[in-house]
């Protein structure tokens, strides 16, 4: 994958995931678990942000 597809992609699942924390957010507004499902979207966003962004870092080494 080339450093730019690879960029591409950790903004775009960025961008997926800030839009379902702030959706989350209005919809549980009000609820227990709210900070629950914020933490486990961020842990959740950063599996795929890591792997794009070695990626990323492969392909510029390379």
């Amino acid at each position: 994958m080339r450093a730019k597809t690879a960029t591409f992609c950790c903004i775009g699942v960025s961008v997926l995931f800030a839009l379902s924390i702030v959706l989350c957010a209005h919809f549980l507004q009000g609820s227990d678990n709210t900070g629950l499902v914020t933490y486990f979207l961020v842990a959740a966003w950063f599996v795929p942000f890591s792997y794009f962004s070695r990626l990323a870092a492969r392909a510029i080494n390379s």
